[in-house]
């Protein structure tokens, strides 16, 4: 007679014999073994947010020794990044970008291994303050989002390397106090940042810096100080003047530097290409020469340009390069003005 029960308690044998081939800390899924707490915090995610995967097919994955190190897990309108997310402490690489997420948890900072993360084109409005905690995290990506200030301990990471905060609503450049020293990349485009401070020369080690479009007006006079700097695009801002030094820069002022559609006048700084100075809004440029007085543009001041306001006053066709007092008209007064100039008084 057939023991229609033996294949039965074949598979219960041998499903517990893999079962015990792992650790304790360990589950056994689809042959291998898998750290069950990384297990976990993929389980979260997918039911907190109702995605339509199985634990090992949710994103991009990469597992060594039964640790997850790495997670992708882009375009999935995920909303909620559940707390278990701090059980990943293997986990060097964390790409969650293009989603709905609208926080992230300050558990977080348990990813003790984590060395990059990406949440670009999210909902976050800010980041929490665990991240500047973590030692070997070195590129933050943010880009996209409504965040509208840095946290003080990602302005402290004296090892950030990276941070790219493009498209988002921050109105202040960040205040590092020195502590940037390994920064290499700053992308802050697509802001709302008025000022860069004069302190932008502590960021030493700065190679490509990026503060397009946004409401800058003044770049000081110590960007000329960044000797690592190999590219600087500042174009899209509010910027009348840029300081002689910049020329002085190592960079390609071919193609890496552009400071296109601002409202600089002329005359022009030798290291700025034709496409910058032909991108320039010159409307509010004053078309009077550096000499002052110089109303018929020959470069010196002399009888001929009295002359010439003389006629302007008359024809009442004089601009404001002959308005010397700059009060708005140009009469008597400026000619005296001009007068004193020539006689050397």
């Amino acid at each position: 007679m057939i023991n229609k029960t033996f294949p039965f308690f074949v598979i219960l044998i041998f499903s517990s014999f893999a079962w015990s081939q792992c650790d304790d800390e360990f589950e056994y899924i689809q042959g291998d073994c898998y750290w069950s707490d990384d297990i976990a915090a993929l389980s979260d995610i997918i039911s907190q947010n109702n995605l339509p995967f199985d634990i090992l097919e949710c994103g991009g994955q990469n597992w060594i020794d039964g640790r997850l190190t790495y997670l992708e897990i882009p375009f999935m309108e995920i909303e909620i990044v559940p707390p278990s997310i701090g059980n990943l402490t293997e986990v060097g690489q964390l790409s969650m970008p293009f989603n709905n997420i609208t926080a992230l948890p300050p558990e977080i900072g348990n990813m003790s291994h984590l060395y990059k993360i990406d949440v670009t084109s999210n909902q976050l409005t800010s980041l929490p303050e665990e991240l500047g905690y973590l030692e070997n995290l070195a590129g933050i990506l943010g880009a996209d989002n409504l965040i509208t200030e840095i946290p003080t301990s990602i302005l402290n990471m004296s090892w950030l390397v990276e941070l790219n905060l493009n498209e988002n609503e921050i109105s202040q450049f960040p205040q590092t106090n020195g502590n940037w020293l390994s920064m290499n990349a700053l992308y802050l485009n697509n802001n709302l940042i008025e000022n860069i401070p004069d302190e932008i020369s502590e960021i030493s080690n700065l190679k490509q810096f990026s503060i397009q479009s946004n409401l800058i007006q003044i770049i000081p006079s110590s960007i000329s100080e960044l000797d690592s700097l190999s590219g600087l695009y500042i174009n899209n801002n509010l910027i009348s003047e840029l300081p002689e030094g910049i020329c002085e820069l190592n960079l390609n002022f071919d193609y890496a530097f552009n400071v296109s559609n601002n409202f600089i006048c002329p005359p022009y700084l030798e290291c700025m290409s034709t496409y910058n100075i032909e991108s320039q809004d010159t409307t509010n440029c004053s078309d009077c020469t550096a000499v002052i007085g110089d109303v018929n543009d020959d470069n010196i001041i002399n009888v001929l340009d009295i002359v010439t306001t003389v006629n302007c006053i008359f024809a009442d066709l004089c601009t404001s390069c002959s308005d010397m007092n700059d009060d708005g008209v140009t009469n008597i007064l400026d000619i005296v003005l001009m007068v004193n100039i020539i006689m050397g008084e």
